[in-house]
């Protein structure tokens, strides 16, 4: 059966600049494979279940205190300080889930219930199926990722994740802008990126850059209205999925 993913296109004229709103109906949606745990995959592209092949670097494990130390970010305070809010988090690389897994089990220890988590990976785990029941995972390309149903995302947060794919970083920064909530974080690091290569994402987004220890770490917040965006119609390619022009 094929997939169609619908798109309204709606003009919208503000002072500073003419934007576009993007809104999807979804008419076929993304496959959910339900693991042995309770957690769920969504996921539009088959599942391999073969070991990760490597591509030479670490992104598999790596625990929370060295994600919190690395990116001098704190997702636990982070969460806390919201309140009673609903907090929405993606994990952006997740790897086999080692951080969500913490996260899940201070949540737990906290009686704390108003928080999703969600592990992106365009790697399947086996391990997934043994974590935190807390976790669920969005299995697929980051093309993709913008097209799950999930809520709205406070926090995407991602640890030597998103540098690894920095020549589609500007697209990928203006997609991720649909599932963002206002006010929404990205937080993640990498290495010689200069800011200035994020200067025309600065009418939708706050961008900060700081260091710690030897690694350069961005966090930028979305404005209010900042899901406002330019963007062409969704078109179905050979694979039945969505894809921008």
């Amino acid at each position: 059966m094929k997939r169609v993913i619908a798109i309204t296109l709606l003009l919208i004229t503000t002072t500073a600049q003419a934007g576009i709103v993007m809104s999807f109906t979804k008419q076929d949606s993304a496959m959910v494979t339900n693991l042995p745990n309770g957690s769920k995959i969504s996921h539009f592209k088959e599942i391999t279940y073969e070991k990760p092949v490597s591509r030479g670097y670490s992104i598999i494990k790596t625990p929370l205190n060295e994600i919190t130390e690395t990116l001098g970010f704190d997702i636990i305070k982070y969460i806390q300080d919201r309140g009673d809010k609903e907090t929405v988090i993606i994990d952006w690389g997740c790897g086999e889930g080692a951080m969500l897994n913490e996260v899940a089990k201070q949540l737990r220890h906290a009686e704390l219930t108003n928080v999703k988590l969600y592990g992106f990976s365009d790697l399947y785990f086996s391990i997934w199926s043994q974590n935190d029941s807390m976790i669920n995972y969005i299995y697929d390309d980051m093309e993709h990722l913008i097209y799950h149903d999930i809520p709205r995302v406070d926090l995407i947060i991602s640890h030597f994740g998103l540098f690894h794919v920095e020549d589609k970083i500007i697209k990928h920064f203006n997609d991720l802008r649909y599932i963002l909530n206002d006010g929404g974080l990205i937080v993640y690091n990498t290495f010689g990126y200069e800011k200035d290569k994020l200067i025309d994402l600065t009418y939708y987004y706050s961008v900060e850059n700081y260091f710690t220890q030897d690694d350069q770490v961005f966090k930028l917040r979305l404005k209010p209205n900042g899901s406002y965006f330019y963007a062409s119609s969704c078109r179905v390619g050979k694979d039945n999925l969505c894809h921008s022009k």
